[in-house]
Parts: C-alpha cells; structure tokens; sequence
C-alpha cells in the first residue's frame, strides 16, 4: 500500500486505501468459523444453561442466538407454524440459527417459555480477541492512534476501550473505594 508520512512522523496509507483495509479487518470480523483457541477461551464463561443450547446446536450456532435472542423467554415452536404469532416466531429464530436448529430446540423444549442466556461475558470475550487480531492488521499500515479510533467506530466502542481490549487491562471501576466504619 502506497504510504504516506503525517506531520509527527506517522506513517499511514493514503486516504484512498483505508477503506480496503477497514473492510479486509471487517471481512475477518464477520467470519463464522470458531478455531478451537475461541471454544476453549469461552466455554469456561458460558453459563450452565447455556451449554444445553451449546449441546443441541452447536457452539457456533449457539453463540448467533444468544447474540440475537439473549435475554429472552422464548416459547419454542415443535414445527414449522403457517400462521399468526408462532409463524412469525418461528420465521425469525430460523433465519438466525437455521430451520433445522430450530425444530430441534422445539423439540428439546417443548414445555413453556425458555430463557437464552445473553452470555455477554463470553461474547465480550470473543469481541476483544478479535479486537486484538484487527488491531495488530491495522497498526502494520497506519498509526497505534489511527488504529484505536477506526476500531472504536467499527465496533461502536470508545477509543479507551479498545486501547483497554488492545492491553489487556480492565476496565476502571467508578464505584467509590469503600471505607471502614469503626
């Protein structure tokens, strides 16, 4: 990629080739295949309801409806419904995790509402790792700067965070130091 220097010394590539690179990052973003470094580094922080889901679907599977239906009390359809209410129901749990996987979770829980666990943890998990991979395609063409701040605004995150994402640091807490009565 063509380079050019910014006034402090920063190299980056021209305006006309962020885009391809924003998109490249963005096209390793929307992957769906899971390597097993990410199903041992979030099935520790899945909730115990969630690994019935995780049995029945899948993993991957699994991750897109907790991602899309996570805290809900879903009422699962036991087949596909032509009409009304559960048709609809049942149009929109199918378009995420697939027609099969869905009479399936219908028939593993055929009795009143369910709840998805949201799984933010694990998901949040996810996320930052792959913060990390962009972050280090990225900063091999532009500056640490310019790196944090395409990554905030493509994943709708403050420039703080994914420098705390990036370094591996918690976030800070706002909570006030308790202190000792005596």
């Amino acid at each position: 990629l063509p380079v050019q220097p910014l006034a402090r010394g920063y190299l980056t590539p021209s305006p006309a080739n962020w885009l391809q690179l924003i998109e490249d990052a963005a096209v390793s973003q929307k992957s769906t295949y899971f390597n097993p470094e990410d199903i041992d580094l979030i099935e520790p922080l899945l909730p115990s309801t969630a690994m019935e889901f995780v049995r029945l679907i899948g993993m991957e599977t699994a991750l897109h409806l907790f991602s899309e239906f996570g805290g809900v009390n879903w009422r699962f359809s036991k087949g596909v419904q032509q009409f009304g209410i559960a048709a609809q129901r049942f149009d929109e749990m199918a378009a995420v995790i697939g027609k099969e996987n869905a009479l399936l979770l219908g028939k593993a829980f055929d009795e009143g509402d369910v709840y998805i666990p949201r799984c933010a943890i694990a998901l949040n998990a996810l996320r930052n790792r792959q913060i990390v991979k962009d972050f280090d395609a990225l900063t091999k063409h532009m500056s640490v700067r310019e790196a944090y701040n395409q990554l905030a605004r493509r994943y709708h995150r403050s420039a703080t965070s994914i420098e705390y994402a990036v370094n591996g640091k918690a976030r800070p807490s706002r909570a006030r130091p308790s202190t000792e009565t005596r």
